[in-house]
């Protein structure tokens, strides 16, 4: 292997080295709080928990396994869709409206009253959801509509009076943990609830796991000016002007309008992000696309470039844009911190890759072939970039690269630039300017003078818009620099490619003119443009031939004519078939004397395999009858026990789960006869299939599992039929409910069951249990405060 090479596979490997081990620290009891007031009387008489601020969302913190701060709506909705968690409610926010009486005379009393005042309004971007739901309750109660307050306040800010960035304002729609603060430095400010109503939001801790509170923690929250259910600090209105601010529960209608709300308020309210993404969805959905337009044109562009290094040039470049998109895509759905900046600083490696494809290409383009993988030129540049790459990855450990204002585990959308991050801009920005150089110098030389316009309007405008990101100006810092790059990059290469600034098809007509085919090119009237070894004259029948497209045509016992329809005319071509007839002829005997050998060997396999595949459905279906037998017994008997009952519906309920089980268990038994592993997806199909017969019953099954795996076929068997048996059981004891939970990993399969009644283990008969043995499991009964429980444990096989 060259030298360089591997020098180059060590160095990849150690950045991965860093990328794998870098940030990894245990999480053991952390709750993670937004909110600074909430944090401070946390930590007071509380050292039992590692508390963090963290700017992320409840949802992904969950995800890292903390216990975060939530709203009650939020932990509703995560506990009723099957989650384990633990609510502890602390405090409650109101969206209420602050007014600085000192300059605004008008009365204010209601959301209504804002619409006849002249003062500007601030609007915290950050309570969107709370702020537009409180309005819409306000305008329409219970059953309001994201866009009956997004028109509300769409109206105001045609007047000019809205605002979501100036806090100077006297007039705030916000929460009044809010405006208690604003009140501390502003004794002029009043906070009114509004009396047209207004919503509250219990906020608290929701957590994986069991947590204790310090008795004093009521006193400590009302210290940090956050209010209770029956107590508060004396800046905050009376307890009886609060009775217009209803605790909203209805979650399922808050998520349902507040999903659009930020690409709502953006595009409509303040008519910003018309033409760039306005939220995460939106995100995705440009990047996909570019991806796509990316793949497309890398697809398309061996049809217009010979050149290999050229078009190696490009591929390097086209790739490293679709990387940086399918980073950028996968970043966002993320839930990992440390994973996500390791995502976020992979974007230098394609920055650099894609500055190292253009300089590559100003070294290739028009240059003889060489055997240098990689010309001295761009050498010394693939060193330094290597040295920044490592520096980036490991940003963790020194911080030179980005500087973190509240710390890596506290959020990283706030930080500053360090010298590494000046040094690698200044790496691509002096690769791009050699490349401008080297584009300027060839449109001098051009013949077309106006393609210098092409080259320095590309650099412009990536320049101007890498300095107006730096410098965090709103209308390029609040779009999507990937996507903008990736648009500025391609728009410029097929311009490039087209003006002729970059080759395509160099030297085509010489290569053509070498070829030692017998070929040439004509155009639409049959006249020769180009010509190889070809000395043949067509007829009029073969031109016709060639018209309608056919292929081939026969012009003797051993020459082909073939044709092929490009842009102007034909391109045709003989082929010489005489050493292809010359070795049919030499194996057309061969072939008949196997033929007839191959007829007895047939006829004799045919016997043969007759006789095998008698013998193997006979072993099938001794199988399969030992498999199903107790419950082809059991089903037999319950036509008999129905004439002896006069109410039948246990009975009947019974029989149906019977035959879904035998039907189910035949499907899998066939299914292992071809496949070692079986779907849990498809194992929890036929659980919920037998919850809905279990239902006529009155038991309701909730089965949930995490996520589609793979289970060795034998598991998935213990498993279904212990489902079975536990629903059978409950459909006899009149259980309520079941909830089960399946996890699967390489360790252990559980099926974690609780139910309204108690179900015991002696329901399972001795050839389940036998089994069970067999393959290293057991069953356990729990007991989980008024639930009971009972488990299903198998020991993991780790899938190949």
């Amino acid at each position: 292997m060259h030298k360089k090479i591997k020098i180059s596979i060590l160095v990849m490997l150690l950045i991965l080295l860093c990328t794998l081990f870098n940030g990894c620290m245990n999480h053991i009891k952390t709750i993670s709080v937004n909110n600074k007031d909430y944090f401070n009387a946390l930590k007071c008489d509380n050292d039992e928990y590692n508390l963090v601020i963290s700017e992320r969302s409840a949802v992904d913190n969950l995800n890292n396994g903390y216990a975060a701060q939530a709203d009650e709506l939020l932990a509703k909705s995560l506990m009723d869709s099957g989650g384990h968690y633990y609510w502890y409610p602390h405090y409650i926010t109101t969206i209420v409206i602050a007014v600085d009486t000192g300059k605004v005379k008008e009365n204010i009393n209601s959301f209504n009253s804002l619409a006849g005042v002249e003062e500007k309004i601030y609007i915290d971007s950050d309570y969107y959801n709370y702020i537009t739901a409180s309005i819409g309750y306000s305008l329409k109660k219970e059953n309001y509509r994201l866009d009956d307050a997004i028109n509300y306040l769409k109206e105001m800010e045609r007047n000019g009076r809205l605002s979501n960035s100036n806090t100077e304002l006297p007039i705030w729609i916000c929460t009044d943990t809010q405006a208690v603060k604003l009140k501390r430095g502003n004794k002029n400010i009043d906070i009114i609830i509004p009396n047209d109503g207004t919503l509250s939001f219990v906020q608290g801790i929701i957590s994986p796991y069991p947590l204790c509170f310090e008795n004093s923690l009521c006193n400590n929250i009302n210290q940090n000016d956050l209010r209770t259910y029956n107590n508060a600090s004396p800046l905050y209105p009376t307890q009886e002007k609060y009775s217009n601010a209803v605790i909203y529960t209805d979650y399922r209608h808050f998520n349902e309008q507040s999903t659009n709300v930020i690409k709502k308020m953006r595009r409509t309210v303040f008519e910003q992000r018309r033409y760039s993404t306005a939220d995460g969805q939106e995100h995705i959905l440009s990047a996909v696309f570019f991806i796509t337009l990316t793949v497309l044109w890398i697809a398309v562009l061996g049809l217009r470039v010979i050149n290999k290094r050229v078009k190696l040039s490009f591929i390097i470049i086209g790739s490293m844009l679709i990387l940086w998109l399918t980073a950028r895509c996968i970043k966002w759905q993320i839930n990992s911190p440390m994973i996500e900046r390791q995502l976020w600083y992979s974007y230098y490696l394609f920055q650099f890759g894609i500055a190292t494809g253009l300089l590559y290409l100003t070294s290739v383009t028009d240059k003889p072939s060489s055997n240098k993988i990689i010309p001295l030129r761009i050498l010394p540049f693939i060193v330094v970039e290597l040295l920044l790459l490592c520096l980036i990855y490991t940003n963790d450990y020194h911080q030179l690269a980005f500087s973190f204002y509240n710390g890596i585990e506290n959020g990283s959308s706030e930080y500053t630039y360090g010298i590494v991050y000046y040094l690698s801009m200044l790496c691509i920005g002096l690769q791009t300017f050699i490349v401008l150089l080297w584009l300027i110098l060839r449109s001098i030389k051009s013949p077309n003078k106006l393609n210098i316009f092409y080259p320095v309007t590309f650099f412009l405008l990536i320049f101007l818009y890498t300095v107006a990101y730096v410098m965090r100006l709103p209308f390029a810092f609040e779009g999507d620099m990937t996507v903008v790059i990736t648009f500025i990059i391609l728009a410029f290469m097929e311009v490039c490619l087209r003006s002729s600034l970059i080759p395509t098809n160099t030297k085509y007509k010489n290569l053509f003119k070498n070829s030692p085919l017998k070929m040439e090119i004509l155009n639409n009237y049959f006249e020769k443009e180009i010509t190889a070894n070809f000395d043949y004259c067509l007829t009029d029948k073969q031109k016709d031939s060639i018209i309608i497209g056919k292929n081939p045509i026969k012009l003797d016992e051993n020459t082909l004519l073939f044709s092929k329809k490009i842009s102007g005319g034909y391109v045709v071509w003989q082929d010489d078939i005489s050493q292809l007839n010359k070795m049919y002829s030499n194996t057309k005997t061969t072939v008949e004397k196997l033929r007839a050998t191959n007829a007895l060997i047939r006829k004799e396999e045919k016997a043969r395999r007759k006789y095998l595949q008698n013998e193997e459905k006979i072993d099938i279906c001794n199988s399969l009858e030992s498999e199903i037998s107790d419950k082809l017994k059991l089903l037999s008997r319950l036509p008999e026990k129905m004439k002896n009952q006069s109410n039948n519906s246990l009975l009947t309920v019974k029989a149906a789960l019977l035959l879904c089980y035998i039907k189910r268990r035949c499907n899998m038994f066939f299914i292992a006869l071809e496949e070692k592993y079986f779907s849990s997806d498809e194992l929890s199909m036929y659980i919920d299939e037998l919850g809905s017969f279990a239902e006529y019953s009155k038991v309701k099954l909730l089965c949930t599992n995490n996520g589609n795996k793979k289970l060795d076929i034998e598991h998935a068997n213990l498993m279904y039929e212990f489902m079975y048996n536990i629903l059978d059981e409950a459909t006899q004891t009149k259980c309520e409910y079941i909830f089960a939970r399946t996890e699967i990993s390489d360790k252990e399969i559980s099926i974690k069951v609780i139910s309204s009644t108690k179900i015991n283990s002696n329901i399972f008969d001795k050839k389940f249990m036998i089994s069970l043995e067999k393959s290293g499991g057991k069953i356990i009964e729990q007991n989980d405060d008024d639930n009971l429980g009972i488990w299903l444990l198998l020991k993991g096989v780790e899938k190949q």
